[in-house]
């Protein structure tokens, strides 16, 4: 799906919140980390719950915090929206731990373990 096509579904579903995961990269081998965007100020909230979960979750790699950002998906939402960088794919290390299922099943868990805190707060 293009992007507007994606947010165009999640509008007509109205979802509680809408989560973009993805692998992050760029042309150094050094970066490396977690890093969650959100635009709308309604969506701060969800992604400190998500953002935090997920450094508790995930050991071995940085804290790159949150960061307010355009990306078309967040920005063109209006439920509560963020996009999260799951690590980089362009270091070798962080690769190699991202395809293991420890580094899945836990990242998985500080998503969902962090949209249920944010779930909880707003009802």
């Amino acid at each position: 799906l293009s992007l507007e096509e994606r947010t165009d579904y999640t509008e007509s579903i109205n979802p509680a919140v809408f989560v973009s995961v993805h692998v992050n990269s760029c042309n150094s081998e050094t970066p490396k980390g977690i890093e969650t965007h959100y635009y709308h100020d309604n969506s701060l909230e969800l992604a400190d719950c998500v953002h935090r979960n997920l450094i508790c979750r995930v050991n071995n790699t940085a804290n790159r915090g949150l960061l307010k950002s355009r990306f078309y998906v967040i920005n063109h939402t209006t439920v509560p929206a963020i996009l999260v960088e799951i690590g980089f794919i362009s270091n070798d290390a962080e690769r190699a731990e991202l395809v293991t299922p420890q580094r899945q099943q836990a990242t998985a868990e500080g998503i969902a373990e962090g949209i249920i805190e944010f779930i909880k707060r707003i009802k």
